[in-house]
């Protein structure tokens, strides 16, 4: 079974993810080489689901 990993970003942090997956796969093509695994990963990230949550405070202080 593979693992997953959850990430935990703002719309900020999503935007830099997507723009330097962009630039790997814009790299990718000029050198020739496959785009298959990029493009696959900004497809996964353009369609993951957002939540809207709160974090209480105490909450926020026990992992500082």
């Amino acid at each position: 079974m593979e693992r997953k990993l959850i990430l935990e970003m703002d719309s900020y942090d999503r935007n830099i993810l997507l723009n330097a997956l962009n630039d790997l796969r814009t790299k990718q093509i000029r050198e020739g080489l496959p785009t298959d695994p990029v493009d696959e990963l900004m497809v996964k990230l353009y369609e993951a689901k957002q939540k809207r949550f709160l974090v209480s405070e105490a909450c926020h202080e026990h992992y500082r």
